[in-house]
């Protein structure tokens, strides 16, 4: 996967930013639902031109539905959305800086969330998010529940 990904960066540059971008839009929908197209340029710091392109084709591919009272992930969006996290996070090399994390502080585990919490509150719903999805594995584990 690593090599995989180091060759899309080398000869494709702009695939890797546009997935970013959309992973981006995805994943700001999940936290924010039902939420605004301006509201989300806004939050994303991107125009609404460009937003709304990219919306476009997320709902063509069936991810986001977009209503009167916002957009929202569909099952697939969602699906899609948590495959796609550890695919980025090789892609910003976030697996390795929680590597090193781990090691600097000799603790168990690392998970480092994307985003500054001090610009921008979504981040600190995504901390949440993480830690609860983190508990949930955890407790499934312990109990002898597969994961799905």
């Amino acid at each position: 996967m690593k090599m995989l990904l180091d060759l899309q960066k080398k000869l494709l540059p702009e695939l890797v930013d546009v997935i970013g971008m959309r992973y981006r839009v995805l994943r700001f929908i999940r936290l924010m639902q039902p939420i605004g197209r301006r509201t989300l340029a806004n939050s994303l710091e991107m125009s609404e031109r460009v937003l709304r392109s990219e919306v476009t084709f997320l709902k063509e591919q069936g991810l986001v539905n977009v209503a009167t009272s916002g957009m929202t992930l569909t099952d697939e969006g969602t699906i899609l959305l948590s495959q796609l996290e550890d695919v980025m996070k090789e892609v910003f090399d976030i697996q390795q800086m929680e590597e090193k994390l781990k090691e600097i502080l000799e603790i168990d585990e690392v998970h480092i969330v994307p985003g500054n919490s001090d610009e921008f509150s979504w981040v600190k719903k995504e901390m949440g998010r993480t830690c609860i999805s983190i508990m949930k594995k955890k407790s499934c584990l312990q109990k002898g529940i597969p994961l799905l």
